[in-house]
């Protein structure tokens, strides 16, 4: 059944029920109802919702599914619960994607998965603590003290997912953790490069950081990018 689907690539356009259904010509019930699974879509509504979404018609029907923890997100208090819920889907539209690209080619480095590196301790108490996990981070991984040339494909090559969705005006960038704890991060497409990387750097500290009680993660992650 395309319910689950169709809710998805609704979310991930932000259109609300009224707005695809004067989109494609039905009523916002019979949306709801097509995604409820209630009730099956002719061939013709299916290739304007298709249209209407941007979406391939064969996508209604793709079987992978992914499951997302629940991200912890930057974002600005502007970022409204629908706006929230297009990003969400736009993130898991980008995944299944991406790992349905992956299945085609044979497995790099990066499918032993993501390790906590060796000699790096990653436990602080305060927030400043944060950029001695940094330097010991670099240590671990020979980085040197030079710039990282480039970050998205050393993250990568670690075991990190990175991805990038159009998002919302409030959200800069999110990480999470697949059903199988691989850590995935994703920022929003518009931002400018420098943003972009320092949101890597901070987002990577999401993931390498243990706080005790009592340390600020933000400001924490602020500190090792």
């Amino acid at each position: 059944m395309i319910g689950e689907r169709l809710r998805l690539a609704r979310r991930a356009a932000g259109l609300s029920l009224r707005e695809l259904g004067n989109r494609v010509g039905v009523s916002p019930q019979a949306i709801s109802k097509y995604e409820r699974d209630l009730d099956i879509p002719g061939s013709g509504v299916l290739l304007r919702l298709a249209e209407a979404l941007g979406v391939k018609v064969e996508y209604f029907f793709r079987t992978r599914r992914v499951k997302l923890s629940v991200p912890a997100y930057r974002k600005n208090s502007a970022l409204r619960r629908k706006q929230e819920q297009t990003v969400l889907a736009q993130i898991q539209g980008w995944l299944e994607r991406y790992l349905e690209i992956e299945a085609l080619f044979p497995p790099g480095d990066a499918a032993r998965g993501f390790a906590s590196p060796e000699g790096v301790n990653s436990r602080i108490t305060v927030p400043e603590e944060a950029e001695r996990v940094a330097e010991e981070l670099r240590a671990a991984w020979q980085l040197g003290l030079a710039p990282i040339e480039n970050l998205t494909e050393l993250l990568e090559d670690k075991g990190i997912k990175v991805g990038l969705v159009d998002g919302a005006e409030g959200f800069d960038a999110c990480t999470f953790t697949m059903e199988d704890n691989t850590p995935v991060i994703v920022m929003r497409r518009s931002l400018p490069g420098d943003r972009q990387r320092f949101n890597l750097a901070h987002e990577l500290g999401h993931i390498i950081l243990r706080h005790e009680k009592g340390a600020s993660a933000e400001k924490a992650a602020h500190r090792f990018a």
